[in-house]
């Protein structure tokens, strides 16, 4: 007589489901899903009575088929039902098969959050892979405590840990990559449990393409017990991506019109790896951005983007898994949308200062405003999608609430962009010596550099375009006043050396003599229209400071020394 089947979460969760929209969380094989059928024994979710359904995944082997969305009755799943929607899936996509098993270097940061540290790593020893090791990065944390939950409880040879005192997921990240050994480095966070096959997956991503330099793994929600977690997941994009992808800029994604800027598309900073020899031709990560910086995100859309815009070749892989908790509460919520809007609003900032990406910014424009204007319809930076719904006035209105707090944030992100180049903050070259978290050559790009006085000019000007969208009278005062009183006299300061006390007094003078002279003359020739004013005031403001380019320090002293 066959065994009942039984279920269990792939993350353990505590406390009953708050929402209709929660769902009990598991994960099966086809093979066991249809001896299941015959054996026509209901189905046990461990732990999930209190739940009316239940998402589950469904794998082939390693590979990975889709979700199921089926009810629940006392903790069981109806076999039939489970066996007709698996049914309904399409076949797993097949994956290359390894003929070896290279070096792999996990690299996780942690700060003061030793509670769940202890499960990720138990989870990342446990993978089934032969050849790895594990660098954990202590970022500026405020005790002993991680320290002591290494040594004490994690003293394997295959586990090093690391300090680095400058807070910011990029510079730990750098740190990380600096002590790390393996050909490929691959990267997640303290919040997760990996899957025993993940690394498998991301070195059976990087045989997609003989030239594959990133390889993203899915990450699913291993929790949906709070209606604020229904809502994070139905929100992002990357807890979905189901299908084997190879991107490049040899070929643009009919679907990806922002491309390669996709947010969200290609995955998350939870679940990635790298080649090693990437790293050493393109650079660390930028430490402009990042948790713990000014920035408050935006390092993994940004390496992302710098891969593929080097020439390199980017792999979404679905069979390498992770499972992610989403935040549980409102609070936690607001902190992290917050959060994606900073870092978005600082990338964005970069790509738009970046001579070599500003045209492509430009002809992807209108795709690229639409989405940051849909953030302040209720949330994350990812595209709606038919299953979000209110089911009250009240969670819509904290929903909106979400997206304007967001779209405040994105617009928070130039400034704190500047502030964190303006203190060197940037991409470490490759170099003999361990990549260092602070860089001294700031607003370094490519070959060149943007002088900062040409960054405030474009910022300035970047704020008095916004202004022309329709945001509260106080934000559109904010943005003008930027505009005028410091963007004219910051574009003629990029070009024309001034003397520190003249700089002080001719910068918001030139723009206030020109919010007088020209008015005054438009008015005189009967031609005045504020916004028409406005508008060009922006662009040439903007256009003068981006084109104020110098030499930088990069371009004359790279050393193409290999990690």
């Amino acid at each position: 007589m066959s065994a009942q089947l039984q279920l269990v979460a792939p993350m353990p969760s505590e406390g009953a489901p708050d929402s209709s929209r929660a769902r009990w969380v598991g994960v099966v094989d086809e093979n066991q899903v249809a001896a299941a059928s015959v054996s026509a024994l209901p189905v046990v979710a461990v732990g999930g009575a209190d739940y009316a359904r239940a998402r589950v995944l469904v794998r082939d082997g390693a590979l990975v088929r889709g979700f199921v969305d089926v009810a629940l009755t006392d903790g069981t799943i109806d076999p039939a039902e489970l066996a007709a929607q698996t049914e309904a899936l399409p076949a797993a996509a097949t994956r290359p098969a390894l003929d070896r098993r290279p070096s792999v270097t996990v690299v996780i940061c942690t700060r003061d959050r030793s509670s769940i540290l202890s499960a990720a790593l138990t989870s990342i020893l446990a993978v089934d892979y032969p050849n790895f090791d594990v660098v954990v990065v202590d970022n500026a944390s405020a005790t002993s405590a991680t320290s002591d939950l290494v040594s004490e409880h994690f003293a394997d040879p295959r586990v090093t840990l690391v300090t680095e005192p400058f807070p910011g997921l990029a510079g730990a990240r750098n740190t990380g990559i600096a002590h790390a050994t393996g050909e490929f480095i691959a990267f997640t966070d303290d919040d997760v449990l990996v899957d025993a096959g993940w690394l498998d997956g991301l070195v059976a991503g990087f045989a997609r393409s003989e030239d594959a330099d990133c390889v993203v793994g899915l990450v699913p929600s291993g929790e949906l017990r709070t209606r604020v977690q229904s809502y994070f997941d139905e929100r992002v994009t990357w807890s979905h991506n189901l299908t084997p992808r190879v991107f490049s800029m040899d070929e643009k994604p009919a679907d990806l019109p922002t491309f390669p800027f996709s947010v969200g598309q290609f995955g998350t900073g939870a679940n990635f790896a790298l080649r090693r020899s990437t790293l050493a031709r393109i650079g660390g990560f930028d430490t402009a951005f990042g948790v713990g910086t000014r920035t408050g995100g935006g390092e993994d859309i940004d390496m992302f983007s710098r891969v593929l815009l080097a020439g390199g070749t980017l792999v979404v892989e679905p069979s390498a898994l992770v499972w992610h908790r989403h935040r549980a509460d409102i609070g936690a919520l607001r902190t992290q949308a917050e959060g994606y809007g900073l870092g978005l609003g600082a990338w964005l900032t970069k790509l738009v200062l970046d001579s070599d990406t500003l045209p492509l910014v430009l002809a992807r424009g209108v795709g690229g405003v639409r989405r940051l204007l849909s953030i302040g319809a209720g949330g994350s930076s990812a595209p709606r999608t038919e299953a979000v719904t209110t089911e009250d006035a009240d969670w819509a209105a904290l929903v909106k609430g979400l997206g304007a707090l967001e779209l405040r944030a994105a617009l928070k992100g130039p400034a704190r962009y500047a502030r964190q180049r303006f203190d060197g903050r940037g991409i470490p070259l490759p170099a003999a010596a361990p990549l260092a978290p602070e860089p001294t050559v700031p607003l370094t790009i490519g070959r060149r550099q943007l002088s900062r006085w040409g960054a405030v000019a474009a910022l300035a000007g970047i704020a008095g375009l916004l202004s022309a969208f329709p945001f509260p009278e106080t934000v559109q005062a904010v943005l003008v006043a930027l505009l005028v009183f410091v963007g004219p006299g910051a574009a003629l300061r990029a070009w024309v050396r001034l003397p520190a006390l003249t700089t002080a007094v001719a910068v918001p003078g030139i723009g206030f003599a020109l919010a007088i002279l020209v008015p005054s003359g438009m008015a005189i020739a009967s031609a005045w229209h504020s916004h028409a004013f406005l508008v060009v005031l922006a662009l040439v403001t903007t256009v003068a400071g981006a084109l104020r380019w110098v030499p930088s320090d990069e371009a004359r002293h790279r050393k193409a020394v290999a990690l």
